[in-house]
């Protein structure tokens, strides 16, 4: 139970005695542990009684029933608990007046009347204190000598009562475990909701920041590793709550108070990002089968150091899986500081094409999947620098190593039979409806009694129940005689017949069935 959780109060009033009671109404009180009033957010509110009379009169043994709501306030929730009581006044038909103030419900608790209704919000103190790290280089590329460090330290309230005296401790040394000296702060520069340092409430995140300048002696062991500890006290409570800093990366396999690392060796690293651009081969304004997808692929050295030996491994497939094969590619172009094919300086970006052909097998899955898996090998090491390929679009949500993705726009033309013809002017199988009939070539439909008499036959069948060449349970034929005589309902015998383009077949044929 926090801050911001909603408490429902269901009230009844039950009428005991023997005659009705009128006007009655209801007083709610409503406080914290240490006796503070507190406010309804919303109610009591009349919700019906069980002899359905009207809000303010009780026959005897009729029951009314009220709710009300109280979102819990930081300032309850720091006194343990939330109380609260009715009382109910009524009057009588002697004029006098009957009153009762409401029990909790529960005689397990040893007070079967007029107890109040009591939650309780037990103290649950606690704290996260996460440090970032932030590298500004003096221009060679490389963190080393010289260069600062910014730390970023947030401390969060993630328990549900306030902290106060909040202190934190900070510890920094080099790759050897030699003691350092951060060479300013820490500095608290704010709170998410407006606290004074050193306060701290629930949900709040306090933010301080640090710096230190590499040193030489420091640099040479590789690393600086800093943690900071914090502690505050809860009410009554003395430095009870305490955590120790994350570094706020959990993808190192170490998701809860790993030390914050600058790595001062070589950092290699290669981004690789691929975009693609659709060729409407076939101008049907449609990505579908024979369409070309051309890919654009770059490689970027992102790290300090030069990497080699670069190789890229594609990977492609279509919605459902199956895996597809570049047509052409990925073949080198170029690169922005014109190093040989598979070396990349820092900085440097290599450039790369591919395309690939859309197949009819490929509008079933409904889209080209398609990514780069780039390989580099930094010095003295063999394919230790690795990378697989962003789409280059970031306003999807996804901003690293989201696939290219193509979605298949094409269509195959619909064509579906709805045998039941009901013509009652409903709206609802008025007609013989051939849905999609109208996105194939020319037609012929003929339809036969149980006796193999024709008695429906036109060319280029409608599309709409109001078409002039829609079955709707009329004969029409060359042999019909009276267009006017509705068909009798039964079974009767449908061919479908297609002499251009087809949904599949040239003929369909089947039984349909006319009711009234």
């Amino acid at each position: 139970v926090n801050k911001g959780d909603i408490v429902t109060y269901n009230i009844s009033v039950e009428n005991i005695g023997e005659t009705i009671v009128t006007n009655l109404s209801i007083v709610d009180n409503l406080s914290d542990g240490d006796g503070n009033v507190l406010s309804l957010n919303n109610g009591p509110f009349f919700t019906g009684s069980d002899q359905n009379s009207i809000e303010g009169i009780l026959k005897p043994g009729e029951i009314a029933s009220y709710i009300a709501f109280y979102i819990i306030e930081q300032s309850a929730a720091d006194s343990g608990k939330i109380l609260n009581s009715v009382v109910a006044t009524a009057g009588t038909e002697s004029t006098s007046t009957v009153s009762d103030v409401s029990d909790d419900g529960d005689d397990l608790d040893g007070n079967t009347t007029n107890d109040p209704t009591e939650v309780f919000i037990a103290p649950d103190p606690k704290i996260e204190v996460v440090k970032t790290a932030e590298i500004t280089d003096q221009g060679d590329q490389k963190t080393g000598k010289g260069d600062i460090i910014t730390y970023t330290i947030v401390v969060t309230n993630t328990g549900n009562i306030t902290l106060y005296d909040l202190n934190i401790v900070d510890t920094i040394t080099d790759g050897n475990s030699n003691e350092l000296t951060l060479s300013n702060g820490p500095y608290f520069s704010g709170s998410s909701q407006g606290s004074n340092e050193g306060i701290l409430q629930v949900g709040e995140a306090a933010t301080y920041v640090a710096f230190y300048i590499i040193e030489a002696s420091a640099s040479e062991t590789g690393r600086i590793e800093n943690t900071i500890i914090v502690t505050a006290s809860s009410p009554g409570n003395i430095n009870d709550v305490t955590d120790v800093s994350d570094d706020g990366d959990d993808t190192d396999g170490n998701t809860i108070d790993d030390p914050t690392v600058v790595e001062i060796s070589p950092s290699p690293s290669i981004e690789a990002t691929k975009i693609a651009e659709v060729l409407d081969d076939n101008s049907d304004d449609k990505t579908g089968p024979g369409d070309t997808i051309n890919y654009t692929i770059t490689v970027e050295n992102t790290g300090n150091i030069e990497v080699t030996d670069l190789n890229l491994i594609d990977t492609m497939t279509d919605g459902n899986g199956k895996p597809r094969t570049l047509t052409t590619g990925p073949t080198y172009v170029s690169s922005s500081l014109n190093s040989q094919r598979g070396t990349l300086q820092v900085g440097e970006i290599a450039n790369y094409i591919a395309s690939y052909k859309i197949k009819d097998s490929d509008v079933e899955g409904g889209r080209i999947e398609n990514s780069i898996l780039a390989i580099a090998s930094s010095p003295n090491n063999s394919g230790d620098v690795t990378d697989v390929s962003d789409n280059g679009i970031d306003t999807d949500d996804n901003t690293i190593d989201d696939p290219t993705v193509i979605m298949i726009t094409y269509v195959r033309k619909y064509f579906e039979i709805f045998n039941l013809v009901t013509p009652n002017g409903d709206g609802l199988n008025d007609y013989f409806e051939l849905r999609g009939i109208e996105n194939f070539g020319p037609n012929e439909v003929k339809i036969y009694n149980r006796w193999g008499v024709l008695v429906y036959e036109i060319e280029n069948y409608g599309s709409t129940a109001g078409s002039d060449n829609v079955f709707n349970g009329y004969s029409q034929g060359r042999i019909t005689i009276d267009k006017t005589i509705k068909l009798p309902p039964g079974t009767y015998y449908y061919v479908i017949l297609f002499s251009g383009e087809n949904p599949g077949r040239r003929g369909y044929s089947g039984y349909l069935y006319l009711n009234e």
